[in-house]
């Protein structure tokens, strides 16, 4: 049995109110420079985040370069 994520749910009353606002999350397209880095960090499977992210995740892991 299949059923939608709760955030899912969250995004309308119904079904199709729930369909146009997730389409909404899509409309605008990312350009430029953020496109670039989410294709590179994509292709090379790394995370992709500012400094602030990177720090967080070295002292949560313990790791980092």
């Amino acid at each position: 049995m299949l059923i939608p994520h709760f955030l899912y749910t969250r995004l309308g009353i119904n079904e199709k109110k729930r369909q146009l606002a997730y389409r909404g999350l899509f409309v605008q397209q990312i350009e430029g420079r953020l496109l670039e880095d989410t294709r590179q960090a994509t292709s090379k499977k790394l995370a992709l985040g500012n400094e602030y992210f990177f720090a967080n995740i070295v002292s949560l892991t313990g790791t980092g370069s």
